[in-house]
């Protein structure tokens, strides 16, 4: 954490000696966070919803396609699981 501060501060006086002044809030709330997973995550909830006609129109293709989202949404998770 200490780190981060010395780097936010570095990074604050950088801008400061260009005549530039930080507004933007590097912190992202619980709330905050939740929202954009949520946001990222939520074509999960048009795969569930469409996985008859899907399955229907396309058959085992359908299934073989969808690892592509799936495998997708996956990483997104990693990276707010960091």
């Amino acid at each position: 954490m200490s780190d981060k501060n010395q780097s936010n501060a570095a990074e604050e006086s950088r801008l400061g000696a260009l005549g530039y002044k930080q507004e933007l809030s590097r912190v992202l709330s619980k709330f905050d966070s939740f929202s954009v997973a949520f946001t990222y995550l939520s074509p999960m909830v048009g795969i569930y919803s469409l996985f008859v006609l899907g399955v229907g129109a396309g058959g085992p293709r359908y299934i073989w396609l969808m690892l592509i989202p799936v495998i997708g949404m996956y990483f997104v998770a990693l990276i707010f699981g960091e």
